[in-house]
């Protein structure tokens, strides 16, 4: 059991003054009244003042306390869960580096992190939750079965990098987590998985990524010369947008400045490039 709003209790405090305004009540002095002869023999006559005396377990005393302890409870909002009720998230990131690429100001990778955020605020404060990242080799970077702490701190530190690869492993890693019935299991990415490929049953899966013209190195192949003890460093870079762009490509080894060249680049075309380099750097 717990209780939705623990402040709720607060009101418990009234039982100690309801008990106290009991023991510390009123004394008046006796008065004298005509018609004595109708009030019955058993007159209790209380001394002046206000003073404590043994508490009068009453009807009216017994009533105002389980008033009073009840309306506490009401306000603290008891609610009772169980292992069985508790609500369990399992998701698996594509931990592809394409989920980094920003659109708009804002990545794959972001809309991920809200997304799970949003589902937090819908599960509730008791809810459970198993992150995992997927890759060559399945990571569980939150859980299992965790609390929504540890899932802010592995979001925080989660940055995309992996190279394009299998999904399957980590979807057969998050069925396992989420057992027979139990768990509701969602796929994070930034694009839809091909046809051919087959998905769990049970898994939802979110495309979370945008259309963009992407540009890109389609080959790189870097040769060393012992004679000259230069480099040859090989580039192949597509631009697979609908628009022509101006390329900034740089090159660093050891963060010094190895090459710079701005390339001109039409769309739906690819160029292929070419630059000598120190051995030695170009090597590191």
């Amino acid at each position: 059991m717990y209780f939705a709003n623990p402040w709720g209790l607060v009101g418990l405090v009234s039982l100690p003054i309801i008990v106290a305004i009991h023991l510390y009540h009123r004394r008046f002095p006796p008065l004298q009244v005509a018609g004595l002869h109708l009030w019955t023999q058993d007159v209790r006559k209380d001394s002046p003042g206000r003073k404590r005396e043994s508490l009068p377990i009453t009807r009216s005393l017994i009533l105002e306390l389980l008033a009073a302890l009840l309306i506490s409870l009401l306000l603290a909002d008891p609610r009772f869960d169980n292992a069985e009720s508790t609500p369990h998230l399992i998701v698996i990131l594509d931990d592809s580096a394409s989920m980094g690429a920003r659109i708009d100001g804002k990545s794959s990778r972001d809309r991920a992190a809200e997304w799970i955020q949003q589902a937090k605020d819908s599960l509730g404060r008791t809810a459970l939750y198993s992150v995992l990242t997927s890759g060559a080799r399945p990571t569980l970077i939150a859980g299992p079965r965790c609390a929504w702490e540890d899932v802010e701190v592995a979001l925080q530190k989660w940055q995309p990098q992996s190279p394009r690869h299998d999904f399957q492993p980590t979807w057969d890693l998050a069925a396992q987590l989420a057992g027979e019935a139990e768990g509701r299991m969602v796929f994070l990415t930034d694009r839809i998985p091909e046809e051919e490929i087959s998905l769990p049953q049970r898994m939802e899966t979110f495309a979370l990524g945008r259309t963009s013209g992407n540009i890109g190195f389609t080959t790189a192949r870097w040769l060393f010369d012992a004679e000259t003890g230069e480099g040859t460093l090989f580039a192949r870079v597509a631009n697979f947008g609908t628009t022509d762009q101006e390329v900034q490509i740089s090159g660093k080894s050891n963060n010094s400045s190895i090459l710079t060249q701005s390339v001109p680049l039409a769309a739906q075309s690819e160029k292929s490039l070419e630059w000598t380099v120190p051995g030695r750097i170009a090597a590191d």
